[in-house]
């Protein structure tokens, strides 16, 4: 199954950056599949696969998470945010919730943001 607009939308703002380690995950989100879907009233989590024969993982830690993504639309009073997990060196998840509201059924035209401008990305330097 695809990813839908939202959830693409979503998927390539966390990895926007000049970073080479988001540069080789949005490699990889380009050949995501929806493994799952898992809903609630404040949000949603779609679990991923990517095909380990089209891309290879990145060489970091076991476990990566890329939390700094902000959801902004008219039908959130107090928005929305993102995260993109990342396990083993391929994308496996993504989280949005919202902050005490109930979830939207359609957010097509939700925008996307950073919680920080510049992006704090040391999220991304190995340890």
């Amino acid at each position: 199954m695809q990813p839908t607009a939202f959830e693409k939308k979503a998927l390539y703002s966390l990895l926007a950056g000049e970073h080479p380690i988001l540069a080789a995950l949005r490699e990889q989100a380009d050949h995501v599949a929806v493994r799952s879907r898992e809903t609630s009233a404040v949000g949603a989590f779609i679990n991923f696969e990517v095909d380990h024969s089209t891309v290879p993982p990145i060489q970091i830690r076991s476990r990566l998470v890329l939390g700094d993504g902000v959801i902004v639309t008219p039908r959130l009073q107090h928005g929305a945010g993102c995260s993109l997990f990342v396990e083993d060196g391929y994308i496996s998840f993504l989280e949005v919730f919202t902050y005490d509201e109930p979830w939207p059924e359609d957010l097509d035209d939700a925008a996307f943001a950073h919680v920080s401008v510049p992006r704090d990305l040391s999220v991304l330097n190995p340890k």
